[in-house]
């Protein structure tokens, strides 16, 4: 997870960062997983 591309605070980060390594974890052993989130759509963004 890099900030400020996958968020805005440290708490979003770390969410981001701790999905990614429980799909590795699910994935099995010796894994890295990139994992990128959905983009927003533009209806929340003007929100």
């Amino acid at each position: 997870a890099l900030m400020p591309v996958h968020s805005k605070d440290m708490n979003e980060l770390i969410e981001m960062a701790d999905k990614a390594m429980y799909r590795a974890k699910e994935a099995g052993r010796n894994r890295v997983v990139l994992w990128e989130a959905e983009p927003e759509p533009e209806e929340a963004k003007a929100a």
